[in-house]
């Protein structure tokens, strides 16, 4: 590369808004692990089998299920009358509502030998908002589960949340240690690595400073302020490399592997060694999109001693019990609850750790909390539905939102025009109005 051909790079990023950008992107393309100022992260929670209204969100206002997001209040969304609506089938189903809800378009036909398990037609949107996060260490997202097992047939719509394109299902990885393996495998983590790529980013930082030095000697002199504000950047940056914050302390999680057993408790066990995978991959930045599920949906997960005198119940099963019937509505509400209780507690993990570059890992994070359907007989209206964001999100929290029958399709364009991800309308019209208004400030 020729000096004029250097010098006219310089000078074309000297007039641009941000002098500091040019060189943030140069950083970035020499580090995949550039953190960059403005990078989000979006993680997709779900729980299974829908959730029981009266201890929902009653009224407008936190239900049983709801109080342990209390303490999240101020970083928490909640949706009112927000529907989910399917096209080309699939209504009336865990396998259609999980399909429609994730990719917001028309399902496609039954996989053999079952009726109803739907394929989907297109690539589900957090992968689509993923095509916009780069791809750092080799990894664009994640695909983490708890639990898999269902109540009847094993179907693929209830597995899978994620699909990079039409019936081409992306598989959770249900073994924490093999995951672990994947995610970390090849990845210089700690103090070591973390020198290095300081290292790598002084160097360059001491290239672009070789180059602005050059051309203060040929530049004319209405150039000179531009010239200064670049070096004050570069004598900047320089500064937070030699600072703690901007070391990246990353280390892969020491987690045990194996298929988790089928009651509550074992599953919570396993939950816990993908959060801290999660945690860590944040941390690391080595994925920004990650899709957790506590279990499938029609989950066979299996909840005793959550009040005093609960029996054993296996969750999907009891989920299609009468409603009318108070016995069923308190056990429903409190397998709901627990899973509220311990997704609560990991959201507040987030709020409690350290991001590399300063703020905690949920100030850049936004969390989905979802289900696949609203209530256990397989309804669509009003889906329990919740939005986590911390500080730098832009999320406009602490209030209960009514949408008054708007769609998640419009939810999913409000979520990808944060990301940028270029998304500008999901599904059939009947499906979408358009992006949800006022999520963000």
């Amino acid at each position: 590369m020729s000096y004029r051909l250097s010098r006219r790079r310089f000078l074309s990023q000297l007039s641009s808004a941000g002098a500091a950008l040019g060189l943030h992107r140069l950083l970035g393309a020499y580090d995949a692990n550039a953190q960059a100022t403005d990078k989000l992260r979006l993680l997709v929670i779900r729980r299974p089998n829908g959730t029981v209204r009266q201890e929902w969100l009653p009224g407008g206002n936190f239900g049983s299920i709801m109080q342990p997001f209390e303490g999240l209040r101020s970083r928490l969304l909640a949706f009112r009358n927000l529907n989910l609506v399917t096209s080309n089938g699939g209504n009336d189903s865990h396998e259609g509502g999980a399909v429609t809800l994730m990719t917001g378009t028309g399902i496609g036909t039954s996989r053999p030998p079952s009726n109803d398990d739907w394929r989907n037609t297109t690539a589900s949107v957090d992968q689509l908002i993923a095509r916009t996060t780069p791809a750092l260490m080799g990894l664009r997202t994640l695909q983490l589960a708890a639990h898999n097992k269902q109540d009847g047939a094993p179907e693929l719509a209830n597995l899978h949340l994620s699909y990079s394109g039409a019936d081409m299902p992306i598989a959770p990885d249900l073994d924490a240690a093999l995951a672990a393996n994947r995610i970390f495998s090849g990845v210089m983590t700690g103090d070591p690595a973390a020198a290095r790529r300081v290292r790598n980013r002084a160097a360059v930082l001491d290239f672009a400073k070789g180059d602005l030095d050059r051309l203060r000697a040929l530049a004319p002199a209405a150039e000179r302020p531009a010239l200064d504000a670049h070096q004050s950047s570069l004598e900047a940056l320089r500064r937070q490399l030699a600072t703690p914050s901007m070391m990246p302390t990353c280390a892969a999680p020491m987690v045990t592997g194996g298929q988790p057993g089928d009651t509550h408790n074992e599953v919570l066990a396993n939950a816990r060694r993908h959060f801290a995978l999660i945690k860590a991959a944040f941390t690391c930045d080595l994925s920004r999109v990650v899709t957790f599920s506590w279990s499938a949906g029609a989950s066979a997960v299996r909840f005793s001693g959550l009040y005093p005198g609960m029996a054993e119940r296996q969750h999907h099963g009891r989920s299609h019990d009468s409603y009318d019937d108070a016995g069923v509505r308190r056990d429903i509400a409190a397998i709901d609850r627990w899973y509220s209780e311990q997704t609560a507690a990991f959201i507040n993990e987030l709020a409690a750790t350290p991001d590399t570059g300063g703020g905690n890992l949920l100030d850049r994070t936004l969390v989905l909390y979802v289900s696949e359907c609203a209530e256990g007989n397989h309804s669509f209206a009003d889906m329990p539905i919740l939005l986590f964001g911390g500080a730098q999100t832009r999320l406009v929290a602490n209030r209960v939102l009514d949408v008054q029958g708007r769609s998640t399709n419009d939810l999913w364009l409000a979520l990808a025009a944060r990301f940028g991800a270029g998304v500008t309308s999901l599904g059939t019209a009947a499906q979408s109005q358009g992006a949800l208004g006022g999520i963000f400030s």
